[in-house]
């Protein structure tokens, strides 16, 4: 699989932007699929991110999906897939945002919205075989391929090879 990371609506490709995101988030927040719930995104390691230039503190937790809107629909029997942006705000409340559905190797990020800080993304693809149901599907389920990315990956990976992972 290849992840396009200039699709994440970070601007990869400028240095100095990567330089400053890495002295924003201490220590990275560990992206990864949930253990209390594997069916939630957890913040493995709690960490301090700047939000318009003051410190907030992001605890470690899981995060759930929002039920309905977040799932991933197929109008086919082909791959669909979406990004969702992990982000926190002034008040370290972190938000899973969705970015919309696509076809295989074309999902794109949303935007950051003004006053939150992004942590990372995860990426989420169904095989066709089954819709990704954001109520109740385990992240590790057979029919789904998820990549967890921190902030400091999506950078280092755009900056370092032009914007193209392959995984």
């Amino acid at each position: 699989m290849t992840l396009d990371v200039r699709r994440t609506g970070m601007p990869g490709s400028d240095a100095e932007a990567a330089l400053h995101l890495l002295n924003m988030i201490w220590p990275e927040p560990g992206l990864t699929i949930g253990t209390v719930d594997a069916a939630e995104v957890k913040i493995a390691n709690a960490c301090t991110v700047l939000v318009h230039n003051k410190p907030v503190l992001v605890a470690a937790q899981e995060v759930g999906f929002t039920a309905t809107s977040d799932d991933i629909a197929d109008p086919d029997t082909d791959p669909r897939e979406a990004i969702f942006l992990v982000t926190v705000d002034a008040g370290g409340v972190v938000s899973l945002t969705r970015g919309a559905d696509a076809a295989e190797d074309a999902a794109v990020a949303t935007s950051p919205t003004s006053g939150e800080a992004v942590l990372g993304q995860v990426f989420i693809q169904h095989n066709g075989t089954a819709v990704f149901n954001a109520t109740t599907d385990d992240l590790d389920a057979a029919h789904l391929t998820v990549v967890y990315s921190d902030a400091k990956d999506l950078y280092e990976a755009a900056r370092g090879n032009a914007g193209i992972v392959t995984l």
